[in-house]
């Protein structure tokens, strides 16, 4: 079979499986062995978690397996927490979303340059686990402006985590709108005589304050005098090693070569003079 289609048919078993599984379920079929269900159920989820948490760490490079290995995880508390009585709605979805947000911020330190929209979604994943837990104790004004500060908060730390090789202030920027938005909002909702609308004015003016000192601070900052190249070292050179004349023997007088021997002659042969004419 082709490696292509592997993946519908694992697909398709596990659709099956699921759907013959909650079927029985809706029957009562597997009623008498509920316990020993939701203990398989979070145990298999809790596995598979880790397995994708696994597989992520020896390929550093599929950083999208965080995402269903800390899912499978969050669902495993999930199923474990239902079985408890004491336990309400809003803190089982809010472990769901609390584990969307560690998958996000993880991917984020992977590459904070590259992924930094990671902590954004981190960081709204955390919002709306307070939201949920916090939401029936408020009212609706002031939960908008927590949620409006609460990103202002996220970009004003993504702003300061980013490396300073590329450009971070448009963090900067987003997170001064999000941090007006709250104010308006709390102000608009508190009414304009209130002492929280007095306190976000005055925290307004005073964060306005800071970013004014801090900017004129780094324009008419002296920069520090540049140092003056330093001359590269001259090369050094080394000079050969003086050799003792005394050491070293010279013949006075070379001896005179010896005159080279003609060849003897044979019986019957005679030599021949030359340059003289023959009689």
């Amino acid at each position: 079979m082709r490696k292509g289609l592997l993946a519908p048919l694992y697909w398709g078993l596990a659709f099956l499986f699921l759907g013959i599984f909650f079927l029985l379920y809706t029957f009562q079929v597997l009623l008498p062995y509920q316990q020993e269900i939701v203990w398989g159920i979070t145990a298999g989820l809790a596995l598979a978690g880790i397995g994708f948490l696994v597989y992520m760490a020896w390929h550093p490079e599929r950083w999208w397996a965080l995402i269903p290995g800390f899912l499978l995880l969050s669902m495993a508390i999930v199923v474990y927490l239902g079985t408890q009585e004491q336990v309400d709605g809003p803190l089982l979805a809010a472990v769901i979303f609390v584990g969307l947000g560690l998958a996000h911020l993880f991917i984020f330190l992977t590459n904070r340059s590259e992924r930094w929209w990671a902590w954004v979604s981190a960081g709204g994943f955390f919002l709306l686990t307070g939201a949920m837990l916090w939401g029936d104790h408020v009212t609706a004004p002031v939960l908008g402006a927590f949620l409006f500060l609460g990103m202002g908060l996220i970009f004003l730390l993504l702003y300061l985590i980013l490396p300073r090789t590329g450009s971070r202030w448009w963090a900067l920027l987003l997170a001064a709108t999000f941090v007006i938005t709250a104010a308006f909002v709390f102000i608009v909702s508190a009414g304009p005589t209130s002492l929280w609308a007095r306190v976000w004015s005055a925290a307004l003016v005073l964060l306005g304050v800071l970013l004014i000192v801090w900017s004129l601070s780094r324009g008419f900052r002296r920069k520090e005098k540049p140092r003056p190249p330093t001359a590269p070292p001259s090369p050094t050179f080394t000079e050969p090693p003086v050799t003792d004349a005394a050491a070293i023997s010279v013949p006075d007088q070379v001896p005179p070569r010896e005159p080279a021997h003609s060849p003897p002659l044979e019986q019957g042969e005679e030599r021949e003079n030359i340059g003289e004419p023959s009689s």
